[in-house]
């Protein structure tokens, strides 16, 4: 799945933040006012917070080390389809060897089997390929589920209104960019956590099957 397409999405989950921080509704009655500087006053602005969720999961102690996990096990997936590779071509030569020796029923019958071998390591490895791209698709998600007490704790200490992805805002003046500061605070509370990819399979899919943007091809 593209990068742009994988965080696009963010920006809906930070919107969710802003739920529940409303205040709540108050019998007091407001006491009077005039209604000639009722109309002049302007409402108070709403606070907008803006946060890099790539630069979030990058950056932080957590999301570096889920990166770092994922690039070990995709260069031992890489390792592993390489080896199998070569012991395939190995056997695939050595029943080219038998051909001479045996009848065209039998080696039909051996080289039968040898491509339904095939089929399903390729199957397997493909499998297992998709399996590890969904969990770093999904990992930005989960970190920011993981993170979500912090970035409350930050719109409540700013006086924020609501949270959005820096890289889905086109043109801003007032907002205020929390990024560093949610790093900082990410690590402070979660220095000891990783990424909790076990609940990936609890999210939608974010997007098709595409390569994302990470610099990286997928495992051969």
């Amino acid at each position: 799945m593209p990068g742009a397409a994988r965080f696009a999405a963010l920006g809906l989950a930070l919107g969710l933040l802003a739920a529940g921080m409303a205040p709540a509704p108050t019998q007091a009655q407001a006491p009077a006012s005039d209604p000639a500087q009722a109309g002049d006053r302007q409402p108070d602005p709403i606070r907008i917070l803006v946060l890099d969720t790539e630069r979030l999961f990058v950056d932080s102690a957590p999301g570096r080390a889920f990166l770092e996990r994922y690039n070990t096990e995709r260069e031992a997936l890489i390792a592993s389809n390489r080896t199998v590779e070569e012991e395939l071509r190995q056997e695939e030569q050595e029943l080219t060897q038998k051909r001479l020796q045996l009848s065209p029923e039998a080696f039909r019958k051996l080289a039968d089997a040898f491509d339904e071998k095939v089929r399903e390591i390729r199957e397997q490895s493909e499998q297992a390929s998709r399996d590890l791209e969904r969990r770093r698709d999904q990992a930005p998600f989960l970190l920011l589920r993981q993170a979500e007490t912090v970035l409350f704790e930050i719109m409540r200490d700013t006086g924020g209104a609501v949270i959005l992805d820096a890289r889905q805002v086109l043109v801003r003046s007032d907002a205020v960019d929390i990024t560093e500061l949610a790093i900082a605070r990410v690590n402070e509370a979660m220095e000891s956590q990783a990424v909790d990819d076990g609940q990936a399979q609890e999210l939608p899919e974010a997007g098709g099957e595409d390569t994302q943007d990470t610099g990286q091809q997928p495992a051969e």
